[in-house]
């Protein structure tokens, strides 16, 4: 519900898969346009939008819907929409898709990042958007490309560093360590890799750096733990899923 959402609202609307470099810059834009008596709200995807247009090949992702929404909010995002994407949601023109939300969301401003293009194959470009919000009154930001070292940040170019095993790239392009969060479970005697009692974290569906064995931070119940973590599959399931084994010290 955003009926406690105060006018002038500043709207902001991406995957925010990562929550990178980029992605604090924007949120730090929408801020700024912010008036005493306004308010930021990030609309964001419960699931990402190549589960639904590429079903046979979904993009890894860099964090769970939980842990995205943690960063959101120590982002000092209060304001937080989840949609989920689906089929019918992706059939929306750029201007249905603005206007059903401007019947719920009464924007100001709507920042984007960018390449940002919302809509129906991608039509809702920066041209369109003007016009939209010329129509209906509301200011649109598209900010620069945010660069590091000379090249763009985004979320694409982090999964690859992060394939690629770059983990000090990758934390510079986070501006932070790359982390996972999730729920500790033990792990059973027979699907152990190590010799020795060990948790693991969920990481079905992550993009993950090369398999192999790292030292970790394991930040649980507000206290850091140093540990060793082996990243390896997990030949004791039928799918062979990759498990993210560890022992703390």
């Amino acid at each position: 519900e955003c009926v406690n959402l105060k006018d002038p609202l500043v709207l902001t609307i991406g995957n925010f898969d990562g929550m990178h470099r980029g992605h604090c810059a924007l949120l730090k834009h929408a801020k700024s346009l912010m008036s005493q008596e306004g308010e930021v709200l990030v609309l964001t995807f419960r699931n990402h939008p190549s589960e639904v247009l590429k079903p046979e090949q979904p993009i890894p992702l860099l964090c769970s819907l939980t842990h995205k929404l943690r960063l959101l909010e120590q982002n000092g995002i209060d304001n937080i929409l989840l949609l989920s994407f689906t089929r019918y949601l992706a059939q929306h023109s750029a201007y249905s898709f603005i206007e059903n939300i401007r019947q719920f969301i009464p924007f100001s401003h709507l920042v984007l990042g960018h390449d940002a293009t919302l809509g129906r194959d991608r039509q809702g470009n920066y041209a369109i958007m003007q016009e939209l919000g010329m129509e209906w009154g509301f200011n649109v930001h598209y900010l620069k490309e945010y660069r590091y070292e000379g090249k763009g940040v985004s979320s694409t170019r982090i999964r690859e560093t992060l394939q690629q095993g770059n983990l000090d790239l990758v934390e510079a392009l986070l501006d932070r360590p790359y982390s996972i969060l999730g729920h500790l479970n033990s792990v059973k005697e027979k699907e152990k890799r190590l010799d020795f009692p060990t948790a693991h974290v969920e990481i079905t569906g992550l993009c993950l750096p090369p398999f192999g064995i790292y030292a970790i931070d394991v930040l649980y119940d507000s206290k850091r733990h140093q540990g060793i973590g082996n990243l390896s599959s997990n030949i004791q399931k039928e799918d062979n899923r990759p498990i993210l084994e560890f022992f703390l010290f």
